[in-house]
């Protein structure tokens, strides 16, 4: 990792290795705060790590890939939509906090719609709204 400076300098850090590098990429980045949270797929254990003594690295490995991008929000939730329509909303540590269903058969979009969160899950021809039951708040079931 490298860092560029305000006066155009490049400063060179130490080289990161990602873990399981036979599985390839991570399917999911994420950071929120001093938390940096990593999805892979396959069936390791949950692991964190400290980076360089200012970061907490969470690395996830999950049998299953969503079938769009996770979503981030601000509460440090990540959302997952997989290919039984199923939702499914978990915390850093990868614990399931709430667990929704869909109509939506082969979704094409998957995202926040406003800053109360909430969720647009869409096809070629339909589409569903998911949205708090606390207009103040963020998808509070």
């Amino acid at each position: 990792m490298s860092s560029l400076q305000d006066d155009g300098s490049v400063t060179h850090g130490p080289i990161h290795t990602c873990p399981g590098s036979p599985m390839g990429a991570p399917y999911f980045l994420g950071v929120a705060c001093r938390d940096v949270l990593v999805l892979w797929h396959g069936a390791r254990q949950i692991k964190l790590r400290r980076q360089e003594g200012w970061t907490m690295a969470r690395h996830h490995f999950e049998s299953t890939v969503p079938r769009l991008p996770v979503l981030f929000d601000p509460f440090h939730r990540y959302y997952s939509l997989y290919d039984d329509s199923m939702i499914e909303i978990k915390d850093l540590n990868g614990d399931v906090l709430a667990q929704i269903f869909t109509d939506i058969a082969r979704p094409t979009r998957f995202e926040f719609l406003d800053h109360h969160g909430t969720l647009w899950v869409a096809n070629q021809t339909n589409m569903q709204l998911f949205r708090s039951t606390n207009d103040q708040a963020w998808l509070d079931f």
